[in-house]
């Protein structure tokens, strides 16, 4: 039995300790990659559920309190209603056999309500039904020890009655002391907010799901021009941009393009994007082509008069007994600049041809004879390096390529270690097959390359000389006729370098330096081809012969 204005209301258990805050930064990392698709229309029925409940808790409230204000109404009418009848009767009315409760009429109170009455040690307590013809009933024991615990202080009070359900009650003296309960079923006003509550729930569930189907159409509908968008700039960022040599013409269809809306301007603006990326590539294009065409007219037209210069400085030098010492000296540097510029000019025009035709002559080669006999004119090369082969010569390195073209690709490789490291590094050559491929390695243990210079190594006429070893002639396009022809041949070509490290007082620190080439070639597949895992061969300084 409470004193209230309104319904009972329990105590609801605590709520249950939330995720640990590595799950909750987890759910909110993978809420953060939703795309908006998705995100919004979850955001917006939320944001209408939580409206909805908000109305639907203030709504029931107001209810509640509506309902049981007129119940408490009707409480004080019915109370003046018994307290009339019995002015109106006196206790001369009242007999004593009569169980019946003075003020419980039929005429006057309405069904289900109860009336206790406890007058000269006389008890009298029923109620009335809501049949056809109200009738009176009366309570037992339980039903009326529950009432008579109503304190007698005009307030209103809930009553759970065994076999009746809940009762609003009051209890009161009359002028001659008699006490009398009366009480009011709540079961109408119950029903009333139970069926309201159930209304609301369905419509907010409803609510909740139409929010949500219709704000994911909706959603779709005006983020689909930024899914277009989207689609265009992953098909350009997929594309080989580098060389230039594709026009970009992935554009956002004009029907998305707008100047009123913001996706339509984002819209526009990334198509006029595309256009001037397109035509800088239009314009780089032309100027490579235009430079290509210069340096292979030039290169070309270099030869001759090269070739004449050579041919008359060996010409005056056979005779160079009769010369002055310091004019052979003079001609002996004019013959070896010559043979340098005419070397740098073949291999400009290597180079020239290689990115007009890049297509070459295929034939089945087995690298195990080029490696071998690549490390052996190394040895001869640069007999001050120790050159070494790993390589199990008894498994067949074969790949479809040139095989000049390949055999200078391994050439300038071990060119360019002998050339930029000091005397007395070790460089290893080796080969191994690794999935569908042969990789090529060109390892040595000098001073390394500088991490500004590696991704710039391959370019043209970059030299690495202040990391490793200067003053050894090199035109700067060794590491790019590599990549050219290694392009060529469907593979691809990288580096990896650790520089050495040094003290304040410019001595070597201890630690792994040093600089590995990697080339990886598509292997030629036969039927029935096992793979086979390399045994390292050294080929020491005097040994470094074909098998």
């Amino acid at each position: 039995m409470t004193d209230r204005e309104g319904p009972r209301t329990s105590h609801q258990p605590a709520a249950r300790p939330g995720v640990d805050r590595r799950k909750r930064r987890g759910l909110l990392r993978h809420w953060r990659l939703l795309p908006l698709s998705k995100t919004l229309p979850i955001m917006l029925a939320a944001l209408l559920f939580s409206s909805v409940a908000l109305i639907a808790t203030v709504t029931t409230s107001a209810l509640n309190t509506s309902l049981y204000g007129q119940l408490n109404t009707e409480l004080s009418l019915a109370t003046e209603r018994a307290r009339a009848t019995d002015v109106a009767k006196g206790d001369a009315a009242v007999r004593p056999d009569d169980p019946v409760p003075p003020g419980l009429d039929v005429r006057t109170q309405r069904a289900h309500t109860i009336i206790v009455d406890l007058r000269q040690g006389s008890l009298r307590a029923g109620y009335i039904d809501d049949g056809e013809t109200p009738t009176f009933h009366q309570l037992d024991s339980d039903q009326v020890a529950m009432l008579l615990k109503v304190p007698v202080d005009g307030g209103f009070y809930d009553v759970p009655l065994p076999d009746l359900g809940t009762y609003r009650a009051v209890a009161i003296n009359d002028r001659t002391g008699a006490r009398q309960v009366v009480a009011i079923s709540q079961e109408a006003v119950a029903n009333t907010i139970t069926q309201y509550m159930v209304v609301q729930m369905v419509v907010i569930a409803l609510a909740g799901i139409g929010a949500l189907l219709l704000g994911w159409m909706l959603m779709r509908r005006a983020l689909h021009p930024l899914e277009v968008v989207a689609r265009t700039a992953q098909s350009v960022a997929g594309r080989e941009l580098a060389t230039g040599d594709a026009a970009l013409t992935e554009r956002i269809p004009e029907v998305f393009v707008d100047d009123v809306t913001e996706v339509g301007r984002v819209a526009g603006s990334f198509n006029r994007m595309l256009t001037h990326i397109d035509d800088a590539f239009r314009v780089r294009r032309a100027s490579e082509t235009k430079l290509r065409r210069f340096v292979a007219d030039a290169s070309h037209e270099l030869r001759t008069p090269l070739a004449s210069i050579r041919g008359y400085t060996q010409l005056v030098l056979r005779d160079a007994d009769t010369l002055p010492p310091h004019a052979a000296e003079q001609l002996g540097r004019v013959r070896s600049e010559s043979e340098r510029m005419s070397d740098l000019v073949e291999d400009l025009l290597l180079l020239a041809r290689l990115d007009n035709e890049p297509v070459i002559e295929r034939e089945e080669v087995d690298l195990r004879g080029l490696l071998i006999d690549a490390v052996a004119d190394a040895h001869a090369a640069g007999p001050n390096h120790h050159w070494q082969l790993d390589l199990d010569a008894s498994q067949p390195l074969e790949v479809l390529g040139d095989e000049n073209s390949l055999r200078q690709v391994l050439v300038n490789l071990l060119a360019n270690s002998r050339t930029h490291t000091p005397a007395g590094t070790n460089v290893v050559l080796g080969a191994a097959i690794v999935g569908d491929d042969v990789r090529i390695q060109v390892r040595d243990d000098g001073q390394g390359i500088p991490e500004q210079m590696v991704d710039t190594i391959f370019d043209r006429f970059v030299k690495a000389d202040d990391s490793r070893t200067p003053g050894q002639g090199s035109t700067g396009l060794g590491l790019s006729i590599v990549q050219a022809l290694v392009h060529a041949h469907g593979g691809s070509v990288s580096v990896a370098s650790t520089p050495q490290r040094f003290d304040d007082d410019g001595r070597p620190l201890e630690g792994d330096h040093g600089t590995t080439f990697t080339v990886m070639l598509p292997r030629l597949q036969h039927p029935q081809q096992d793979d086979g895992a390399g045994a390292p061969n050294d080929v020491d300084d005097a040994s470094a012969n074909r098998a």
